[in-house]
């Protein structure tokens, strides 16, 4: 069987994101990185980080196959850490 991943695109909350940031919101992407990282340090993130596109910035991440509900877990704590 082939290796299989994910890919996560996180839609910021405004256009302006990453020009307007106020410093709440920059604490709370702190610890949205560093949960990443943690990811990242045991081998189950291949990649993340910020995507500076024409058409606006945008979060990405590439994850290894997981079992569902684990996928949906990580989810939605990349939510929470994001909207607090």
């Amino acid at each position: 069987m082939s290796k299989q991943h994910y890919f996560f695109k996180l839609i910021p909350p405004r256009p302006t994101f990453m020009q307007d940031i106020t410093d709440e919101e920059r604490r709370l992407m702190d610890k949205h990185r560093r949960y990443f990282q943690e990811h990242f340090a045991a081998g189950r993130v291949l990649l993340f980080g910020p995507v500076m596109a024409s058409g606006g910035a945008f979060g990405l991440g590439v994850r290894k196959l997981i079992p569902k509900r684990r996928l949906a877990s990580l989810g939605k704590a990349t939510h929470r850490s994001v909207q607090g």
